[in-house]
């Protein structure tokens, strides 16, 4: 991605980091495990709170296109429903992405 930072630590103790930042935006792509989507969820909150980025994007296939890969796949029309559970007392601004 043209002009986007990579790999932005998020913690100095471990390497843990966000893929991508464009200057107060932090962005991730999913396209793997469910848990691997709510992980990344975790990481940018944290670049959040710690002042690293101010918005975030998470980008995922859509469920149609998931289910040719597998399952248990990390896919937006989840994502969108359980983020309403889990961001109920974030803060972040989120924006979540649907592709396919």
């Amino acid at each position: 991605l043209s002009g986007w930072e990579n790999r932005i630590k998020i913690s100095s103790e471990m390497n843990v980091s966000i893929q991508y930042k464009k200057s107060n935006v932090g962005l991730q792509f999913q396209f793997g495990n469910v848990a691997w989507g709510f992980y990344d969820l975790i990481k940018l909150q944290s670049a959040f709170d710690k002042e690293i980025i101010e918005y975030a994007v998470l980008v995922a296939a859509v469920k149609n296109v998931t289910n040719r890969w597998g399952s248990n796949i990390f896919h937006y029309e989840r994502a969108e429903k359980e983020f309403e559970i889990y961001l109920e007392s974030s803060k972040i601004p989120l924006l979540l992405l649907g592709v396919t």
